[in-house]
């Protein structure tokens, strides 16, 4: 069996806990990017004025699942020390078969360290596309929420007076 072959296998093996956080990951970036094209639409549109909701809820789904995105990354590495850290607390130097045991066990702990890297890299490197386009969209709805509190506070504050201009 190839070395290619042997850390593909580990993924689905000793560290399918990576496998399954790196899954988790896609979709919360996914999730992320399509609330952030659907805001940058909402923005766009004329139909916005009417959905302040619609905005208030896009900014906060937008912000909690980016948020959870950019975290993620940083979990991988830890994932990967984890794999490291179990794989070798199994080591055992007790007999002669335990030494064969013991090599695989340190191929499991370096596996795991590889696998927590490499996603890592992939999904900061998926961030850096994604990120000012979220982060930008993020603040726009954020300015967005602003003016349109600001409006019905004056439309409130007009109607209490009886003033009867509710359009400024």
């Amino acid at each position: 069996m190839s070395f290619g072959e042997k850390i593909a296998l580990s993924l689905f093996s000793s560290d399918w806990y990576i496998l399954v956080a790196a899954i988790f990951t896609l979709v919360v970036g996914a999730l992320s990017g399509v609330l952030s094209w659907t805001a940058h639409k909402f923005l766009q549109g004329e139909g916005a004025k009417k959905q302040a909701e619609f905005a208030k809820t896009l900014y906060s789904l937008l912000t909690v699942f980016y948020t959870l995105f950019i975290t993620m990354i940083s979990i991988f590495p830890v994932l990967g020390m984890f794999g490291t850290v179990a794989a070798l607390l199994n080591l055992d130097f007790q007999s002669a078969e335990a030494i064969s045991i013991a090599r695989d066990s340190f191929f499991d702990a370096l596996t795991s360290t590889a696998w927590g890297i490499i996603f890592a890299v992939m999904f900061k490197l998926a961030n850096a596309f994604i990120s000012t386009a979220v982060e930008g969209t993020i603040a726009r709805l954020a300015e967005f929420g602003k003016k349109l509190d600001k409006k019905q506070s004056k439309r409130l504050v007009s109607a209490l007076k009886g003033d009867g201009d509710e359009d400024s």
